[in-house]
């Protein structure tokens, strides 16, 4: 009995030991699961800034795992995560997987907003045209003209300006302004000092690189055939400037047909008589003289002979077809360039393609392609020469073509590449150009899901990928209306509406219309309940925030001789009445239901920009005109504070936007004085021809414009 409780005794203490016991033991503790004590959250940063997300959590051995939108990030596997957003991670939901040895928890979301840093950025379409921004690749308005300087600097006269192109090395040029007024843009020649020589009226005008000007012929406002020393030479209609190698400057007369010769002394004698001439003159490395008309090349030897290189004359009005030969076995269809160079090969411009002509007379075609085709670089027949005119000759023999709103340089290999500005973009469609979608935007909206709707020949929408597809919509009634389509209340997340032959309906949905007011097929004008109310040509319409529709119509008033726009009223109970005869422009509404519109004031000559608020009260926010702004108002946009956008011109040479507060405080946000064609990036940025205008519930403005539509982050 004794030995069985030793042999307990003895065993229990074994037990305790194996386990630590003992006076010095103590009770083991089992894992700690994971607690998320502090969630991560919510971040809103603009695009390009970092962004840190952070949890706090409790428990043993954690381990962690960020995702965005469910997915695991690669790498964040810390309680903390820093990394830079852009737009497209606006929205975002990021959540955090946290582990200990026994338990797996998930943080709640946390989303992020991603906000565009101010500035233009494009969102849909592609940019191009005429502008006249300086830089990479800047923008031309109308080069016809080009002239190489010894420098190798390429000049064009641009709109009434004179613009260079400065060859760089890689293969493109950085456009510049040069100081003065260019008057006719149509031909430039310059000589071996970098002395540059136009016309100004009837005269030969130089300009030194310095800027100074002077006259070496003729008399801008008199008219003359007459031989001279200097200005006492007289011109009908110079046409056409060039030099030879020693520095004689030889000038075309379109109304005297002659070809006159002005020496470095500055006198001024006459070459050939009885030629046809024409605004295209080069001179070749023998001195000999190339003049063209549109469809005949002439060369003029020194001591005045001339003679057909290559082409003949067709008839008035008769159209050629470009074909290479040899003399008068060639065609040109119509002649708008000529270069020479020192060996007497030429070079032609001629429908959209450069031609080579040797000394002998012999024709090929260089590069080009003849019908209607779509701007492009390339080699030979793979580039389109859209716009081509002037030419103009390096020292290495490469040409430079002035090709309206590009500037072109073709290798003696027939290869093409644009160096300055941007051509705008066509399609070619069964032979015929073919305008993108957005080039003709004629209204704008975002609408309840915020899908970016654009109205031009159809509605489109944009998706936020840039992705441009029409919305699908039908274009005849089953009556054989046509159907024209207005944006009204889709900013505001409402509908649109659609005029057909005399009828006003909703848009649904679905596509399907509901008829509001109006007959089909009678576009008579009438006030009255919707049944009896008619319209004649509606040409915008716009919802308030009341359910109340405008409605921009062409009437003729009594009394009156022609139609005038008036603005009409659909209120919904269905009943059209007349409010204002003079308003002629309508846009977005605010939040607070009042209505804008561009109204003409005739006793100033000018036009009020108006604030229509819902009880009918009537406030001019801005003039236009004498003692106003001078600038012409030609689109406008309200967001849902009641700021109202107005797109403003300024004969055609520059475009802003200007911002006026419900308080009628003014300033201009977008644009350059001076400046057109559009630039992205930072504010205020430079704007073309604005066609349509909207602005989001957050305030981000989108402007139609060029083929293109632009995002516009304040």
């Amino acid at each position: 009995m004794r030995i069985s409780t030793y042999l307990a005794s003895l065993l229990a203490a074994i037990a305790l030991s194996a386990c630590g016991g003992g006076g010095s033991s103590s009770t083991p503790v089992p894992p700690a699961p994971a607690a998320i004590t502090s969630q991560p959250a919510a971040q809103s940063v603009t695009a390009g800034q970092s962004v840190t997300f952070t949890v706090a959590a409790s428990g043993s051995g954690l381990t962690y795992q960020w995702q965005r939108n469910g997915a695991d990030v690669a790498g964040a596997t810390a309680a903390s995560y820093t990394f830079t957003p852009q737009l497209a991670d606006n929205g975002s939901s990021w959540t955090v997987i946290v582990k200990s040895g026994i338990s797996t928890l998930a943080s709640t979301p946390a989303i992020l907003t991603v906000k565009a840093a101010p500035g233009i950025t494009l969102f849909a379409g592609a940019l191009g045209g005429q502008g006249n921004l300086d830089g990479k690749p800047g923008r031309l308005f109308f080069a016809r003209a080009v002239a190489v300087a010894p420098n190798g600097v390429v000049y064009l006269p641009d709109n009434g300006r004179m613009r260079t192109a400065t060859m760089g090395t890689d293969g493109t040029a950085t456009l510049a302004t040069a100081p003065g007024l260019v008057i006719d843009g149509r031909t430039l020649a310059i000589d071996a000092d970098g002395n540059r020589y136009d016309l100004f009226g009837r005269s030969v005008r130089k300009t030194t690189p310095a800027g100074v000007e002077s006259f070496v012929a003729g008399v801008a406002d008199q008219l003359g055939n007459a031989d001279g020393m200097g200005t006492a030479a007289r011109f009908g209609d110079p046409g056409a400037l060039a030099f030879d190698k020693v520095g004689n400057l030889y000038v075309t007369d379109l109304y005297y047909r002659s070809v006159r010769k002005i020496a470095p002394s500055g006198a001024t004698t006459t070459l050939a008589t009885g030629v046809d001439v024409d605004r295209y003159i080069s001179v070749d490395g023998a001195g000999n003289v190339l003049v063209a008309t549109a469809t005949v090349l002439r060369r003029i030897a020194p001591n005045g002979t001339v003679s057909v290189l290559a082409g003949v004359e067709q008839p008035a009005g008769a159209l050629a077809t470009p074909v290479d030969g040899s003399g008068s076995a060639a065609r040109f269809g119509s002649i708008s360039g000529v270069a020479a160079d020192a060996d007497g090969t030429v070079y032609v411009s001629d429908s959209g393609l450069i031609r080579k002509v040797t000394a002998a007379g012999v024709v090929t075609t260089l590069a080009g392609k003849t019908g209607p085709c779509k701007a492009a670089d390339g080699k030979g027949n793979q580039a389109c020469l859209d716009g081509l005119a002037g030419l103009a000759l390096d020292k290495a023999g490469n040409l430079f073509a002035a090709c309206s709103e590009v500037l072109r340089k073709i290798t003696p290999d027939g290869t093409v590449s644009t160096v300055s500005g941007k051509a705008a973009e066509y399609d070619v469609v069964n032979g015929s150009l073919v305008s993108p979608p957005l080039n003709f935007v004629r209204g704008l909206a975002i609408d309840s899901k915020g899908e970016v709707l654009a109205l031009g020949d159809v509605v489109y929408k944009v998706g936020k990928d840039g992705s441009v597809k029409p919305a699908g919509l039908a274009t005849v009634t089953p009556a054989g209306s046509p159907i024209r389509y207005f944006l009204a209340g889709a900013n505001f997340g409402g509908s649109m509406v659609a005029f057909s032959g005399g009828a006003i309906s909703r848009v649904n949905a679905d596509g399907s219309l509901t008829w509001l007011a109006g007959k089909e097929g009678d576009m008579r004008v009438a006030d009255g309940s919707a049944a009896e109310a008619r319209f004649n040509s509606v040409a915008h319409a716009q919802f308030d925030t009341a359910g109340n529709l405008y409605l921009y119509d062409a009437v003729r008033l009594p009394n009156a001789s022609h139609m005038q726009s008036v603005l009409r009223k659909l209120t919904p109970a269905g009943v059209v009445s007349t409010v204002q005869q003079t308003s002629y422009l309508l846009d977005s509404v605010d939040a607070r239901g009042n209505s804008h519109v561009l109204e003409a004031n005739t006793a100033k000559f000018g036009q009020d920009l108006v604030r229509l608020a819902p009880d009918g009260t009537r406030t001019v926010l801005l003039f236009y005109g004498y003692g106003g702004i001078d600038a012409v108002p030609v689109a406008i946009a309200v967001d849902r504070d009641g700021n109202v956008y107005v797109a403003e011109g300024s004969g055609g040479t520059s475009v802003v936007v200007r911002k006026v507060k419900p308080d009628g405080s003014s300033s201009i946000i977008l644009g350059k004085a001076g400046s057109y064609g559009v630039e992205l990036g930072p504010l205020p940025g430079s704007l073309a021809q604005i066609q349509a205008m909207a602005v989001d519930k957050d305030g981000v403005l989108y402007i139609a414009s060029e083929q293109a539509i632009l995002r516009i982050t304040q």
